[in-house]
């Protein structure tokens, strides 16, 4: 199975930053986490943060913050 961003045209140089969250209220629970991809679709690094219990833009927000960290420390320059 092949991934959208698999099949585009996307320059070998360019990298995909894939960022999702999971707010689970009634157990006071909430995660962000995310990837980084290459031009083939291929999996190069990713992270996952626990955030206790906070709202929905606060979790998104976290998950955008650590995905351009990952970005800058491994120095990608087209995103």
């Amino acid at each position: 199975m092949q991934s959208s961003f698999a099949s585009s045209s996307i320059a070998s140089s360019w990298v995909c930053l894939s960022m999702d969250g999971l707010v689970r209220i009634e157990e006071g629970f909430t995660a962000a986490g995310g990837l980084v991809r290459d031009h083939n679709g291929g999996w190069i690094i990713g992270s996952c943060r626990y955030l206790r219990n906070c709202m929905v833009t606060k979790v998104k927000l976290w998950g955008i913050l650590d995905g351009l960290k990952l970005i800058l420390d491994r120095r990608f320059k087209e995103v």
